[in-house]
């Protein structure tokens, strides 16, 4: 997920979902979609790649998708669109199941692996939402000051929120109740959650931070930025972008190694079955994928537009 410092204007309409399979004018989704891949949020589309960076799926019609989580065990892909204020769920084949209205600016969303649920942050009006696996909406916390990120613990559905302008991450129990906040000092922006345990890090401008599941502070990085994107690998390496550079760092903390030469990467995402790591490049219109020891394997250029969230179904 990307920090961007705009406002959306007037509530726009929401116009109908288009599929085109393989970059082609058909509705539909694309026979061959289903199965392991990357899922990138571009602007007014919605692509969905092989992880071998081939072509599955191209749906239009969005406005500004930002954010994409996926379900591992089915595949299911949810989208935040600002733009529109909707958040979308396709099926692993590629379908819409479900879009959501109603919410201000969906900046963030993360799915609970275990059970499918989807929470969504709302900046503009200050919530987070958790969705049920069919896109019900049946929590609600507010009180926060434009929220940018959140990231759910799927072990027991517990949810941390990036609570921006309140310079504090909050964390949420899995019915919405606050269980404990932490201020930071400073705005807080991408957040993201190590699933072997629940800890959260969390980066401000010039700090990278990680807390335990019960709060207490495991690790403080000095960051010459904040981050633009974050996530946590199966082993609790933690990835992050910044506009020029990837840092993988390991679960302490410890630099691992740094690879130099985007454009402005912004969302990331490590894959759970080899450690592989996905990086939108928004300004070089491209999508670039490493190893887990940092060796580039492949880059996508498809034609994006603004590519920023980035989502896997690895395996």
């Amino acid at each position: 997920m990307k920090r961007v410092w705009w406002l959306v204007g007037a509530a726009v309409s929401v116009l109908p979902l288009l599929s085109c399979n393989g970059g082609d004018d058909g509705a539909g989704p694309s026979p061959d979609a289903s199965g392991p891949g990357v899922w990138v949020a571009d602007e007014g589309a919605v692509w969905k790649f092989t992880l071998d960076g081939g072509l599955k799926q191209k749906t239009g019609g969005f406005d500004t998708a930002w954010d994409v989580a996926v379900r591992e065990a089915d595949g299911a892909a949810w989208v935040a669109d600002i733009g529109r204020g909707t958040v979308t769920k396709f099926t692993d084949a590629g379908a819409v199941a479900k879009t959501v209205n109603g919410m201000g600016w969906p900046y963030g969303v993360s799915v609970n692996q275990n059970d499918g649920s989807c929470w969504v942050v709302d900046e503009k009006n200050g919530r987070a939402y958790k969705l049920d696996a069919q896109g019900n909406v049946k929590k609600t916390a507010g009180g926060f000051d434009q929220p940018y990120d959140l990231a759910c613990y799927s072990g027991d559905g517990a949810c941390w929120v990036s609570d921006s302008w309140n310079s504090r991450l909050v964390k949420l129990d899995a019915n919405g109740n606050t269980l404990f906040t932490r201020d930071l000092g400073d705005p807080v922006w991408c957040v993201a959650v190590d699933p072997r345990d629940g800890s959260c890090w969390a980066s401000t401008l010039f700090h990278l931070y990680k807390y335990s599941a019960a709060g207490g502070l495991l690790a403080d990085v000095g960051t010459n930025n904040s981050a633009n994107g974050i996530a946590v690998a199966e082993d609790g390496a933690v990835v992050y972008t910044t506009d020029g550079k990837l840092f993988k760092r390991d679960a302490d903390g410890h630099l691992k190694w740094t690879r130099s030469g985007f454009s402005r990467a912004v969302g990331v995402a490590v894959s759970t079955a080899d450690g592989s790591i996905w990086v939108a490049d928004e300004d070089a219109k491209k999508v670039v994928k490493y190893s887990k020891s940092g060796d580039k394997m492949s880059e996508v250029a498809a034609g994006f537009a603004d590519p920023r969230g980035v989502g896997l179904h690895s395996q």
